[in-house]
């Protein structure tokens, strides 16, 4: 869908890693807008699509999986944050799940009367190139040191994947 023909407004939160992102879309979320969060739409596709698991294990081996058959994310972030082509196999996996699943979510908002505004969070919007799916962006900054404490406390992460992971999205200053 283009944008142009969007009848409600499309608007793009994005930023780093512990930048603000999610606490911008939940004030969005409570002035009514509804709110596709990109990293939980992710983890969802990689819980449940038994072809992207299938994917992912074709591609990365047993070794990204428990015991059990789920899938490792610590050992999975471990293997595609040091090496920059893992991370691009990963996303050629997931991410054409990701934009299916937000083109979808965008058309039946457009549809429901009651949608006055749609929110994508989403933290590589520009990296794969969805800007021309939104009508506006706003871009979620804070100094990154903030940024770090922030992911570190919500995710638990050390400062060390944490910096691996914002080596893989845009600088803000871009």
């Amino acid at each position: 869908m283009k944008r142009s023909s969007y009848k409600v407004p499309v608007i793009g939160v994005t930023g780093i890693i512990g930048s603000g992102k999610s606490t911008v879309s939940s004030i969005f979320a409570k002035l009514g807008a509804k709110v596709f969060d990109a990293d939980q739409v992710a983890k969802e596709i990689t819980d449940t699509d038994q072809k992207v698991l299938a994917a992912i294990r074709a591609d990365f081996g047993e070794a990204v999986f428990t015991s059990s058959g789920k899938l490792d994310r610590q050992k999975l972030a471990a293997r595609v944050f040091s090496d920059p082509g893992a991370l691009q196999a990963l996303n050629q996996i997931v991410h054409p799940k990701v934009i299916q699943r937000l083109r979808e979510f965008i058309a039946q908002a457009q549809t429901d009367p009651s949608t006055k505004l749609v929110v994508v969070d989403i933290p590589l919007l520009y990296e794969i190139g969805l800007e021309s799916e939104v009508d506006a962006v706003v871009v979620v900054e804070a100094p990154e040191e903030v940024c770090i404490q922030r992911a570190h406390h919500a995710r638990g992460w050390s400062t060390d994947e944490i910096r691996q992971r914002l080596r893989n999205q845009l600088p803000q200053q871009e």
